[in-house]
């Protein structure tokens, strides 16, 4: 958002960047070069956002660090990473939502939960199966 925010900003004066983080890179440059033609408050203000910018992305590639490196340690996330099209980020939004597997009786339920299957319902060992919800 902030990236955008930038883009919009520096666009607004005349400086097109390409789409995209590695883009901040070529707007100090621009700033630069924008010096000359705009006052000085919005070169300050300017600067001032692509500081906040660059500190994001430190603070973004520190918890990614650290999100890896539990990844590393925790056998669950490890034995969902050996899925082939589970990512980094699934997995951790899986163990973030599920918390302990063990709550759920069967593959069924999980899935159930996750809204992919049909819920269900029962008393007495008699199952009802339930519509699938639409919400996701």
């Amino acid at each position: 958002m902030q990236i955008n925010q930038m883009h919009g900003l520096l666009f607004e004066f005349g400086a097109a960047l390409q789409g995209g983080a590695h883009s901040m890179d070529d707007a100090a440059r621009v700033l630069s070069e924008l010096a000359e033609a705009l006052p000085a408050m919005v070169i300050d203000t300017l600067r001032e956002q692509l500081g906040r910018i660059e500190a994001l992305s430190h603070d973004i590639a520190e918890i990614e660090h650290r999100l890896a490196a539990w990844r590393r340690e925790d056998e669950a996330a490890r034995r969902l990473m050996a899925i082939p099209g589970v990512g980094p980020l699934s997995v951790t939004a899986a163990i973030a939502t599920i918390g302990d597997a063990h709550t759920f009786r069967s593959g069924r339920e999980f899935a159930a939960f996750l809204g992919l299957v049909p819920r269900q319902s029962g008393t007495g060992g008699r199952i009802r199966l339930l519509g699938i919800s639409k919400s996701v």
